[in-house]
């Protein structure tokens, strides 16, 4: 790997997105063969933010670079990045893509509706895990589907460079026409024949909702109506990784959100389910680069 991308821009919130409390929406169009490389061009550079980060590539092929794995992407492909991972395309791309950017905390949105989706739990909880389990990233969409989904991501756009009034309200209605429309594609698009990313779904689902809990191998076993033993195998042939080190994920990275907003370290460990201050200060430092009180300081830039 390239001795560049061992090395990760830490990207500040308002590189995109207007002061609060103005929507946390922003869409990126960048089309690698007739743009300039502009202050604010990250594709090339390995970066991490604290916003979701979901791509869209409506013409070309690249190699995207997440985490230390290349991924090959060509037209149709569409992937969500947490953003707590480090990634970046590899140059030379020739793509046309738009990225839609925003901070799922802070939108209005019917999240709990939108968890019943079974497409949703696969693409927006599962999907950002696959890369570890998967040769390719997120999910591919035929001509026309990619194509209509480009066309909601641009109408978006539309509304949030006019900015006319009443437009946030719009704005939200289109954004969440967007997740339904993903969703549905994702419930045939990322099903396997035995299952098990949906069951998997479910046990995301919960330990999403509630981050702060001990949660234990027994339970979410129960939720995925399977016995401990084969969920921890299932779990681990999904996702790639541990329930445990994935649930210790959802809190570091929830924790940065907390503390870029002025929350206390000790609130947002408790918020967070971290009983112990020193184990909290080593696992944040282990992930952000800084400790939690830094972080806090700089605004989560």
């Amino acid at each position: 790997m390239d001795k560049a991308l061992n090395h990760a821009l830490r990207l500040p919130r308002d590189t995109f997105f207007p002061a609060p409390p103005a929507l946390p929406i922003a869409v990126v169009e960048k089309h690698s063969d007739k743009q300039p490389i502009s202050k604010n061009d990250f594709t090339y550079l390995p970066h991490t933010h604290s916003f979701q980060e979901l791509v869209a590539v409506s013409e070309g092929t690249g190699v995207q670079w997440i985490d230390g794995q290349e991924f090959p992407v060509l037209r149709g492909d569409l992937f969500l990045l947490r953003g707590d991972r480090e990634h970046c395309f590899k140059a030379p791309c020739t793509m046309h893509l738009y990225n839609l950017l925003f901070v799922q905390e802070e939108l209005p949105l019917p999240y709990d509706l939108l968890r019943k989706m079974p497409g949703y739990q696969m693409f927006f909880h599962a999907g950002p895990t696959l890369g570890t389990a998967r040769h390719r990233y997120g999910m591919h969409l035929g001509p026309e589907k990619i194509d209509r989904l480009i066309r909601q991501i641009t109408a978006l756009e539309e509304l949030l460079r006019c900015c006319r009034v009443g437009y946030e309200a719009k704005a939200i209605l289109l954004l969440l026409e967007i997740f339904i429309n993903i969703s549905e594609n994702a419930e045939e698009n990322l099903s396997d024949a035995d299952g098990l990313l949906p069951r998997i779904s479910l046990a995301l689902s919960k330990m999403e909702q509630d981050i702060s809990r001990d949660w234990k191998i027994e339970e979410l076993a129960e939720i995925t109506y399977t016995s401990p033993r084969n969920f921890l195998r299932l779990f681990s042939k999904v996702i790639g990784t541990s329930p445990i080190a994935y649930l210790l994920h959802l809190r570091l990275t929830q924790a940065g959100e907390y503390l870029s907003r002025g929350i206390s370290i000790a609130e947002t460990a408790q918020l967070c389910g971290f009983h112990d201050a020193n184990y909290f200060g080593k696992q944040f430092k282990k992930l952000y680069g800084v400790s939690p009180r830094a972080y806090g300081r700089s605004g989560g830039k």
